[in-house]
């Protein structure tokens, strides 16, 4: 005799029992177990419904299969949550609250970033983005006070500038930049540090309205004098924003916002 469902000495046809109604005729086609709430049961609208102590968990119909609570697969239990992650994604597409599937040419779109995007760390390192806002009284003070606008790397790594914002955020008063005054530089480590861009400071510091310089790659000075000159990476370097002459002077109120779009290269020596 096959080994019952119920335990020893229970047998299955003590337990498995046909639904009747009152009158004594089949009603619904049902298998119950042990009590009335908790079994199989046919409905008139072609659906097979499992209950359990008298709540459902689960149904069947001809659109597929509804559970209440998770779905287990040998160690992992799926939840509704887990499973609206994969509930209407479009390949090569992402959405808000969806997991992400490539194309059918491995290609992703629409994707927003917020921070830094980890790459690993072989050879193409992490690309980051850092963001410093600079106030009034520090902008007037940068030859003598470089400011950090991306933090030392990882040891033994290059911090690698892939493009500069500078954003210039008009307040009352302009700052006056005369003649002697310095222009803006990108370097590593401090103000005698490695160059990596120069920023014509005249028209971007002394605006009288908010103002934008975009540089996009190294050494590309505005007024061209140190275009194309090739620049050696300080391994374990922070980047400052410094200014290379005379401070500027007077009593402007505007800051900058510097946005930085760099990578981290390992070192090899």
């Amino acid at each position: 005799m096959a080994a019952s469902l119920f335990g020893a000495g229970v047998s299955n046809f003590d337990k498995i029992n046909v639904q009747q109604d009152n009158n004594g005729a089949a009603a619904t086609p049902a298998i119950t177990f042990g009590d009335t709430d908790t079994g199989l049961y046919a409905t008139a609208d072609a659906e097979v419904l499992i209950s359990q102590a008298g709540s459902l968990v689960a149904t069947f119909n001809s659109t597929g299969l509804t559970v209440v609570g998770s779905v287990v697969i040998g160690s992992a239990a799926l939840t509704e949550a887990e499973l609206e992650l994969l509930d209407g994604i479009t390949a090569g597409t992402a959405a808000a609250s969806k997991a992400v599937v490539l194309d059918a040419s491995g290609e992703i779109d629409t994707f927003a970033f917020t921070g830094g995007v980890s790459l690993g760390t072989g050879d193409l390192g992490t690309v980051k983005v850092a963001q410093t806002s600079i106030t009034a009284a520090q902008t007037r003070a940068l030859a003598a006070t470089p400011i950090t606008i991306v933090p030392a790397p990882a040891s033994g790594y290059y911090n690698v500038p892939l493009a500069v914002t500078l954003e210039l955020d008009f307040g009352t008063v302009a700052h006056d930049d005369a003649a002697a005054d310095g222009n803006l530089v990108i370097r590593y480590t401090n103000g005698a540090g490695a160059a990596w861009a120069f920023v014509e400071a005249d028209a971007f510091v002394d605006a009288v309205a908010d103002a934008v310089v975009l540089v996009p790659g190294s050494n590309a000075d505005v007024a061209g004098a140190n275009a194309n000159v090739p620049f050696i990476p300080v391994v374990d370097a922070v980047i400052v924003l410094d200014n290379d002459a005379d401070e500027f002077t007077g009593t402007g109120d505007s800051t900058i916002d510097v946005t930085v779009y760099y990578i981290e290269l390992k070192s090899m020596l």
